[in-house]
């Protein structure tokens, strides 16, 4: 248990980080991950950075399926109250250096901490107890960290404080529309030649079979959507290729109560384009906050000629836009994505931001260099199956049908 010193807003009301604040003491301390309903309570609704993969119905579901022993690490002031916290498991860089790590895996790609903003100290406090929880010979590992945000330069700056060199590696952007920057309407964004054809592609469609755009909502409504989303990827590629969710056992058990649960706290939102009585495409998206995330994907590849997945993304985001809160949306997407990043304008930077330990630096050095190698094999392999996918070798394996 590490004692940290904490501006703490006075009040319990939302406030900016720049807030005038009290010093108070605060403690950081690993508690069990089923305090987490508590502290995303306390937290989510004024954080500094949304993240839909917070909520308790994912979390804990994502870890039992996926995660073995994953904690929670939370920063609390006098009377218990949590101010910063964030999931963490030990692991391995590069499977040979130990670390401690934020919980991130396939179906969570983003690891930005949830830190109330009326506390500006509570950052330092988290990495302060995340030094202490590592030891000297683990590094600390902070994944799919929003890279030029409050939240990255508060982290460097503590480690900085604690004395741990913070090495920023595996930097990429993925597509984000951004209300304020970006508009509220991706076709207006889309040059002249891509707008038009995908307006011909939609004039077919309708030509063929009438066509709307269905939201399901309501828990009930999200659940019957979810069970037919989970169908329609089963029966693509996906389902080929052994990787549909609903061909997962585990997977399928946490992404179903995942759902359910986020559709119960209004968290959860499937929209579903249909020709007439046919869905040809459906989207899955979590919100949090004043952030949208488009989670998962799936098309009926019969209708693949009018790119239903591409229509999805390039109406949807207007639909999420006309909820006064939503702000920005995220793609989620991998890095150069073939289809939405040529869709939207926006871009988030990301990076995996690593606090180096005080003691083994040659091994923790060695499994760095893996770690980087094997992200760069990543991106080689996906650039390859999608020259492949392009030359008709083998089929796709995106979000869409670009």
């Amino acid at each position: 248990m590490a004692t940290v010193t904490l501006d703490v807003a006075g009040s319990g009301a939302p406030a900016r980080v720049s807030a005038p604040a009290v010093l108070t003491r605060g403690v950081t301390d690993l508690l069990p991950l089923s305090d987490i309903c508590d502290v995303h309570r306390g937290i989510a609704p004024a954080a500094v950075a949304d993240n839909p993969f917070l909520h308790p119905a994912f979390l804990i579901e994502a870890a039992e399926a996926l995660g073995g022993h994953v904690e929670l690490l939370a920063c609390l002031v006098p009377g218990g109250r949590a101010v910063a916290a964030m999931p963490v498991v030990r692991d391995r860089i590069g499977r040979i250096a130990p670390a401690l790590s934020f919980f991130v895996h396939d179906y969570a790609p983003l690891g930005a901490p949830l830190v109330a903003s009326a506390a500006p100290g509570a950052i330092r406090g988290l990495v302060e107890g995340a030094v202490e929880a590592a030891g000297d010979r683990r590094a600390i590992v902070f994944p799919y960290l929003p890279a030029d945000g409050v939240l990255a330069s508060a982290i460097r700056e503590a480690a900085a404080a604690a004395g741990r060199e913070a090495i920023r590696v595996d930097r990429h952007e993925r597509a984000l529309i951004e209300r304020s920057r970006d508009g509220v309407d991706p076709r207006a964004a889309l040059s002249p030649r891509r707008r038009k054809e995908y307006a011909r592609q939609m004039r077919r469609l309708h030509e063929a079979a009438a066509v709307r755009i269905e939201a399901a909502t309501a828990p009930d409504e999200v659940r019957g959507a979810f069970e037919a989303f989970l169908a329609l990827e089963a029966a693509g590629w996906k389902g080929r290729h052994g990787t549909a969710m609903r061909d997962l056992p585990k997977v399928a058990v946490f992404a179903r109560a995942a759902v359910a649960g986020l559709a119960r706290d209004g968290a959860c939102r499937i929209f579903t384009l249909r020709a007439g009585g046919t869905a040809v495409a459906m989207l899955v998206v979590f919100v949090s906050g004043g952030t949208a995330a488009t989670w998962k994907i799936a098309y009926d590849e019969a209708f693949g000629r009018f790119s239903p997945g591409a229509q999805l993304m390039l109406d949807v985001p207007k639909l999420l836009f006309a909820d006064p809160a939503i702000e920005r949306v995220d793609s989620l997407a991998a890095p150069n994505h073939p289809m939405v990043d040529h869709l939207w304008r926006g871009r988030l930077a990301l990076e995996t931001l690593v606090l180096a330990p005080t003691r083994g630096r040659a091994l923790f050095r060695a499994g760095l260099a893996l770690r980087v190698a094997e992200a760069r094999g990543r991106i080689a392999a996906r650039a390859l199956r999608e020259r492949l996918r392009r030359k008709g070798r083998a089929p796709e394996t995106g979000r869409g049908e670009a």
